[in-house]
């Protein structure tokens, strides 16, 4: 369950570097690279969106889902609701901003919906690592300092 729900934690930070190149680009770059950061960001929302049923099925329909607290799992429910419908709000949107005639429109919206996605993201992750703390299966954060991470092979590393 940790190992997907990573794999699918990864996926979803995607989405926040695709949106970060892309609101650190938005005001100065040409037309060409708005249009290069906007088809990352619509691929960033669209294989998340994929993963989202498959995150959903390897969380709460586990065998181990039913130890935890029903709180815990109607969290994960509804924010993983929440999260496809940002993360489809955020590929319809940039689905549009992907036609070469409409790449500066960009400038002129902002990048609302990639930011909505991004937010409810981050609070999948938490209501997600809640559930999997309900279950005793702890899940390190990003950049803890703490030396390696024994489940990222061997210690060596």
């Amino acid at each position: 369950m940790r190992d997907d729900y990573l794999v699918f934690r990864d996926t979803l930070r995607a989405i926040d570097a695709a949106s970060a190149r892309l609101n650190r680009d938005i005001r100065t770059a040409s037309g060409a690279l708005l249009l290069s950061r906007t088809r990352a960001v619509r691929t960033a929302c669209s294989n998340a969106l994929r993963g989202v049923d498959s995150a959903r099925r390897d969380l709460l329909e586990s065998p181990y889902a039913v130890r935890s607290p029903l709180r815990a799992r109607n969290d994960v429910s509804k924010t993983q609701s929440e999260l496809r419908l940002a993360l489809s709000q955020c590929v319809a949107e940039f689905e549009q901003y992907a036609d070469p005639a409409r790449a500066s429109a960009i400038r002129d919206t902002g990048t609302r919906s990639a930011s909505d996605a991004v937010t409810v993201a981050k609070k999948f992750e938490r209501a997600a690592e809640a559930f999997l703390g309900s279950l005793g299966i702890t899940v390190r954060p990003y950049g803890a300092g703490d030396g390696p991470n024994p489940f990222a092979g061997s210690r060596a590393n």
